[in-house]
C-alpha cells in the first residue's frame, strides 16, 4: 500500500520497520482529490495529517468580509494538518482544498492516537511531524513579520519557485499579504 515518496517521507521521521509498516497501514489510506475538492472545511474538527502524494493543497481562512487568506500550500513530500484543532479537538478555523488534482495520503488520528502509548514509533512520528509543520508555519509567520512585501517575493522566487509556477497570481497575493495589483508591480520591477 506505501509509495515511494510516502515511505521516504516515514523514514525520515521514524523508524518504518515491516512491523512499522503493518501499524502504518492501518491507519492510512489514500484520496484523490479534484482541483478545488475540499479535505479539511472550515468549521470541521481535523482528526487526520495529510500527505501529499502528487499536486498540493491550499490552507486558507475566509474572513468575515468575504476576503480569503491564503496561510500555506503544501506540496508534494510535505505533511500538512490544522494541528490546533487536531490536538484540541475544536473546530478548524481554516480550509484545506486540492489547488490542482492530489492524490492524498491520510493517516487518521482516531486510529493513531490509541498506538501511540503501546508503539513509541507512531508517537514519534506524531511529535516530528508535528515539528516539521511547526518550522514551516515560522517561515511563513517571519516572512510576514520581517520582509518587506518584494523581500518575500524574492525570498518564493529563491527558496520555493515550484509555488511561482503552480500558484495563481491571486493566492500567491493573499499568502504575500499584498493586494495582487501590488505583486504585478513586484513582479514588473523585477523583470
Amino acid at each position: 500500500m506505501f509509495s515511494k515518496a510516502l515511505t521516504t517521507a516515514i523514514q525520515h521521521l521514524t523508524d518504518l520497520s515491516d512491523a512499522n509498516k503493518a501499524l502504518f497501514n492501518a491507519v492510512l489510506s489514500s484520496r484523490r482529490l479534484k482541483k478545488g475538492e475540499i479535505v479539511l472545511q472550515e468549521g470541521a474538527v481535523c482528526r487526520a495529517i495529510y500527505f501529499v502524494e502528487q499536486g498540493y493543497l491550499r490552507t486558507y481562512h475566509n474572513k468575515e468580509d468575504g476576503s480569503t487568506i491564503n496561510l500555506n500550500f503544501t506540496f508534494e513530500g510535505e505533511f500538512t494538518c490544522d494541528s490546533k484543532s487536531a490536538m484540541k479537538c475544536e473546530p478548524s478555523k481554516m480550509s484545506i482544498q486540492a489547488g490542482e488534482d492530489t492524490l492524498l495520503w491520510i493517516f487518521d488520528l482516531d486510529k493513531v492516537t490509541p498506538e501511540i502509548k503501546s508503539h513509541p514509533t507512531v508517537g514519534q512520528f506524531i511529535r516530528r511531524t508535528a515539528m516539521q509543520m511547526l518550522l514551516a508555519s515560522e517561515v511563513r509567520g517571519n516572512l510576514l513579520k520581517i520582509y518587506t512585501p518584494a523581500e518575500r517575493y524574492h525570498y518564493i522566487e529563491q527558496n520555493m519557485p515550484h509555488v511561482l509556477q503552480r500558484v495563481s497570481l491571486s493566492h500567491l497575493a493573499s499568502f504575500l499579504g499584498v493586494s495582487r495589483e501590488t505583486l504585478s508591480r513586484i513582479r514588473a520591477k523585477k523583470g
